[in-house]
């Protein structure tokens, strides 16, 4: 399925030619020079043709936060990298991803990944969430990593469909996790985490091996018609 969507998306570049502006694409060379010259990135209902790398590993942790990039009800064709940075905003909402998302080690003030289609994995291992963190009824087709994250706000997590693992390992929740509604089809790992706020697990369907092993909850946790298969 991945490889048809993907062929399909080319297609559709190639057969556009000089076309682009009549048909929503917009090549990524365009969106990440405005990234370098610290322009807001703002798209609605495009399709990006190529890699975004956001990423910038000489980022410097005192610098003040300013990078707002909103893709939003798009198809990007190609990985998107958004590690070692620090953004103010950032939000995918509804869109498709044929390639992964990585962002290690970045600093997200608002981060909004609703409602998105990721055809290959997703990795957020090390990063910081200051504010609301929206992953609700996303798909994610290959492994799904946010070890080591810190969620300070809201963790929405509410009908998220993990088709492969889910590594929530040594992960701080210092607010609400709201993992309802979800379906892991392979193992679940929560191993060594913090839940400082209340957490929800309702109507959950864990497919594969689910550890909690060395976790620490202060405040109420809710198990509610859980499945384990």
């Amino acid at each position: 399925m991945k490889i048809i969507f993907i062929l399909i998306s080319i297609l559709i570049i190639s057969l556009a030619g000089g076309s682009n502006e009549n048909l929503n694409i917009i090549n990524s060379s365009e969106i990440l020079n405005k990234f370098k010259n610290n322009e807001d990135v703002n798209y609605d209902a495009k399709l990006i043709d190529g890699n975004l790398f956001f990423n910038n590993s000489l980022n410097n942790k005192s610098s003040p936060i300013h990078f707002n990039i909103t893709i939003e009800n798009s198809t990007i064709v190609g990985d998107v990298n958004l590690s070692y940075t620090k953004f103010n905003k950032v939000s995918f909402f509804n869109s498709t991803f044929t390639g992964s998302i990585i962002a290690k080690n970045s600093f997200f003030n608002d981060a909004n990944f609703s409602f998105c289609k990721i055809y290959n994995k997703v990795d957020f291992t090390g990063s910081r969430f200051q504010s609301s963190a929206k992953f609700d009824e996303t798909n994610i087709n290959k492994s799904a990593i946010f070890s080591f994250c810190e969620f300070h706000s809201l963790a929405d997590f509410k009908g998220t469909d993990f088709k492969d693992v889910a590594d929530f390992t040594n992960v701080e929740f210092f607010n609400d996790l709201d993992f309802n509604d979800i379906i892991v089809k392979r193992p679940a790992y929560f191993s060594k985490s913090v839940f400082s706020g209340n957490s929800t697990f309702s109507m959950v369907n864990f497919k594969g091996r689910t550890s909690f092993v060395d976790c620490i909850f202060s405040e109420k946790v809710y198990f509610r018609v859980i499945t384990l298969i």
